[in-house]
């Protein structure tokens, strides 16, 4: 069906045209400035920004980018995450309410 539709295949990690040409330059350039692997939990603060921006221009609607707005890795990475999240709730809940526990702080 992906190929029936020339559907750009992302699943697997491996795009199917040429990278950009000014991508080698900037990896090599903020090799060489020694900057830091890792950004901030959330995402890259710029991107975080653009894509606050990209929401308001879009849907008319303000979200802060620090609050309101997670960078992922990928799809899989979110759906895992938010179903994680949403187990583990449900999960406290469950034991917060049974009848063999009279608190929960143990589980917070």
């Amino acid at each position: 069906m992906a190929a029936q539709h020339n559907a750009i295949n992302r699943s697997q990690g491996f795009p199917t045209f040429a990278v950009d040409k000014r991508l080698p330059d900037i990896v090599a350039k903020l090799a060489s400035d020694n900057v830091p692997q890792y950004t901030p939990m959330s995402g890259y603060p710029p991107l975080l920004d653009t894509v606050a921006l990209r929401t308001q221009q879009s849907y008319q609607r303000a979200v802060n980018p620090i609050d309101e707005i997670l960078i992922i890795a990928s799809a899989t990475e979110g759906i895992f995450a938010t179903i994680q999240a949403f187990v583990f709730a449900l999960l406290k809940m469950t034991l917060c309410c049974s009848k063999r526990q009279n608190n929960c702080e143990n589980y917070n």
